[in-house]
């Protein structure tokens, strides 16, 4: 599995422990895991699989958050 300690501009590693913890629910964390493994390494489906599952549970949370939210505001 690949797995990168860096996000953005600065080290993941090097956060504080809360926003480490913080970074598990920002799905950028994930893309640029997957984006840095296909660009820059050719890695194959098999090791992106975890980042791209990540984004799918996040796509289909929000989804329903949205969906929820806009029958709220039909009803």
């Amino acid at each position: 599995m690949a797995t990168s300690t860096e996000w953005f501009i600065y080290p993941i590693s090097s956060m504080p422990i809360a926003l480490q913890a913080i970074t598990y629910i920002v799905p950028a964390r994930y893309f640029l895991v997957a984006l840095r493994g296909v660009l820059l390494k050719g890695v194959g489906f098999a090791v992106i699989a975890p980042q791209l599952g990540a984004l799918a549970i996040f796509a289909t949370v929000v989804m329903l958050l949205a969906a929820r939210k806009l029958k709220q505001e039909w009803a």
